[in-house]
């Protein structure tokens, strides 16, 4: 009886466990991005679109500029707040914002991301690319 409790909790946990990122490794966190990311949703407009994967959850001032911000992609990517996973994607952020920050040589914004549109229903990060003058 107390072996078939334990199967029955393991079996319940397993949607919840396989959903924890707490585990991760930097590297597994990148992986695990791209694929929580690879269906991003469509969009009617800007309003339908949020950022994931980068310095937005970070305070105003470390992303006010061009520079060296946690960003898991080189930079923040659009999402439509209906992507499939979305809440997985920011979990992943929230968690490789927590623990890779010191991992500065990959974390280079590729642009100042300055906001989010919504273009042809694919919602696209905006913003000036950093590595022009």
């Amino acid at each position: 009886m107390r072996a078939l409790l334990l199967i029955i909790a393991c079996v319940a946990c397993l949607p919840a466990c396989e959903d924890s990122v707490d585990d991760l490794s930097c590297a597994q966190l990148r992986a695990e991005f791209t694929r929580a990311t690879m269906d991003r949703g469509s969009c009617e407009s800007d309003a339908d679109c949020t950022l994931t994967g980068g310095s937005a959850y970070l305070p105003p001032a470390s992303h006010a500029e061009c520079g060296c911000a946690p960003a898991l992609g080189g930079e923040e990517i659009g999402i439509a707040r209906n992507a499939p996973e979305l809440e997985r994607a920011q979990a992943i952020t929230r968690s490789f914002v927590a623990r890779c920050a010191l991992d500065r040589d990959q974390l280079c914004d590729g642009r100042l991301i300055t906001g989010v549109s919504c273009a042809a229903h694919r919602c696209e990060s905006t913003g000036p690319n950093c590595n022009q003058p």
